[in-house]
């Protein structure tokens, strides 16, 4: 791709992506974005451009995340591209950064030309450690520290959601608490409402109080029975207060009136004392209120490797409709941290630490809305292992999940294969028992002293890219 924006700011590194066997998106960096038409790669030949443009406009420079292809009802090439950017919003002290995806729509028309049929644009404030379009075009997965938001989209308008626990924002009906012998309810009432105004009945199981000709304030069947000749009410201002006594002392109430919600239960101060007396004995206001003598047993955060810290923000993964504009599918993390991405026979998979192992994961196989991710393999002990390596720089495995491979900063490659079978027998020196099989685990010494700069695993070969050489290396003997 020829290319003569240098000047242009916040330039990218060249990317590449192919959503289809015969087809290839390409990025300059710079803002240049093409779709190839690569026909058969096996073969040296030309490649075609189909689309050559810049999509976000001259200035705008961007990396390849991912893309897929499909096919229209009548035939046509459709492709799908992710595009990543970060941003610089406001002036002086008050600079934002915030992480763009632009989601691009390629068509192929009746001559055979290419146009952008769409754009969707989200943002977030900070980089996701995996993006992919689900197969079929339909949805995002993103696994990220924070979350995004859906701000563009040049075919739909882009509606606001309420938020899930909007009715928790909203003020409750009326509030209760209760203590071993009474219950107290409180209701907010209009301005200057008398007890003429009101309607209230009181029986040993059933309550009902109402404004006449209004709203009926809580009506049905108590949770339990109640004594109603000990119960009162009163009118102070806009509060309606009622008190209540419980038949059965002692006895707790989940709820005042089974199967109404309007209402919120509070906890009395004298109730909130009892509670706090009863957990002082797991709490203290020193750090070790109850020293161990012997400093053998004592626990030290000294000892803790880079592998036990947690996070400081919860990653999460999640599903984004594009037609929806919503998150349909959401995952919490905690400390399942991200190790890699790769891409495993056309899929776009993610590899997360459960323990000290590495599972790799595919999105979306039978396209089953209730389980969107499939487990494919298990790296033994690669999360521990790759938390130990301080010049790590990129990671990955091969397509069939044989080999995963870890790779330095600079000149070294760690090769940890898949267990096998072997066929001479060996003897656990400690336990005595026999081992059937064995992991093996290889190093290489990569002669440069260059940066490495691009890598990539295939079943067959390992490529190394550094500043001024291509590496290439078999990983199975002829």
């Amino acid at each position: 791709m020829n290319s003569s924006r240098e000047q242009v700011l916040s330039r990218y590194n060249v990317s590449m992506s192919f959503p289809e066997k015969a087809l290839a998106v390409v990025s300059d960096g710079a803002g240049k974005l093409c779709v190839l038409q690569t026909a058969n790669r096996l073969k040296p030949q030309q490649w075609k451009a189909s689309y050559e443009g810049f999509p976000l406009g001259e200035t705008s420079a961007f990396h390849i995340m991912h893309s897929v292809h499909q096919l229209s009802p009548n035939g046509h090439h459709i492709v799908d591209v992710l595009l990543l950017h970060v941003d610089e919003r406001g002036k002086d002290d008050k600079v934002k950064t915030l992480t763009v995806l632009e989601w691009l729509t390629f068509s192929e028309g009746d001559d055979e030309s290419w146009t952008m049929d769409r754009l969707r644009r989200l943002e977030g404030a900070s980089v996701p450690d995996y993006a992919c379009i689900q197969s079929g075009g339909s949805a995002l997965y993103i696994s990220s520290d924070k979350d995004f938001q859906i701000v563009y989209d040049s075919m739909k308008p882009i509606e606001e959601f309420p938020l899930e626990n909007e009715q928790d924002l909203k003020q409750p009906c009326y509030t209760w608490h209760q203590t071993d012998e009474s219950l107290f309810l409180q209701f907010t009432i209009p301005a200057k409402t008398t007890k003429e105004d009101l309607n209230v009945e009181i029986t040993n199981a059933k309550f009902h109080c109402g404004i006449k000709n209004g709203e009926v304030l809580l009506s049905g069947d108590l949770w339990a029975s109640i004594q109603p000749e000990g119960s009162t009410w009163s009118i102070i201002g806009q509060s309606l207060d009622f008190s209540l006594v419980k038949a059965a002392k002692a006895e707790r109430w989940k709820e005042l009136v089974p199967g109404d919600d309007r209402g919120e239960m509070t906890v009395d101060a004298e109730t909130a004392a009892c509670i706090h007396e009863r957990l002082a004995h797991l709490t203290s206001a020193t750090l070790d209120p109850k020293p161990v003598a012997d400093e053998s047993h004592m626990y030290n955060v000294q000892e803790l490797e880079e592998c036990d810290e947690m996070p400081d923000t919860t990653p999460v993964l999640v599903r984004f409709d594009g037609e929806l504009h919503k998150v349909t599918h959401q995952a919490g993390l905690g400390s399942h941290k991200w190790l890699f991405n790769a891409d495993v026979n056309g899929m776009h998979c993610l590899c997360f630490r459960h323990d000290v192992d590495g599972l790799l994961w595919r999105p979306d196989v039978n396209k089953d809305e209730s389980n969107v991710f499939e487990h494919i393999a298990t790296f033994n002990a690669l999360g521990y292992v790759q938390a130990s390596k301080q010049q790590l720089k990129f990671a990955s495995c091969s397509p069939d999940g044989t080999v995963a491979v870890l790779c330095d900063c600079v000149r070294h490659l760690y090769i940890y294969w898949q267990s096998v079978t072997v066929e001479t027998a060996l003897r656990n020196r400690k336990s005595g028992e026999n081992v059937t099989q064995v992991a093996k685990q290889q190093v290489v010494s990569l002669d440069t002293a260059d940066v490495t700069v691009g890598f990539q695993v295939t079943n067959e070969w390992i490529f190394v890219l550094t500043a001024g050489t291509l590496f290439v290396l078999k990983l199975h003997d002829a």
